[in-house]
């Protein structure tokens, strides 16, 4: 029998994740822009550690966070 290991290194999409988020906190510090769009919260972050880390960060460059749970796509 095989069994799965846990591996220490990152999958290729938390890679992807990482460098997107590191793009994302590149272009803020730029002041490239000052709203963020967001379908839902969790789509942001999923621990509520990391959502407050962010929001403190968007905060902090002046970025005004914006959630919308409805999308009208005719």
């Amino acid at each position: 029998m095989f069994t799965k290991m846990k591996s220490p290194l990152p999958s290729f999409t938390q890679c992807i994740g990482l460098v997107l988020r590191s793009y994302c906190m590149m272009l803020c510090m730029e002041g490239k822009f000052k709203t963020l769009v967001v379908f839902r919260r969790d789509r942001l972050a999923r621990r509520v550690e990391d959502l407050i880390d962010i929001k403190n960060f968007f905060k902090n460059h002046d970025i005004k966070i914006i959630y919308s749970n409805y999308f009208n796509i005719k």
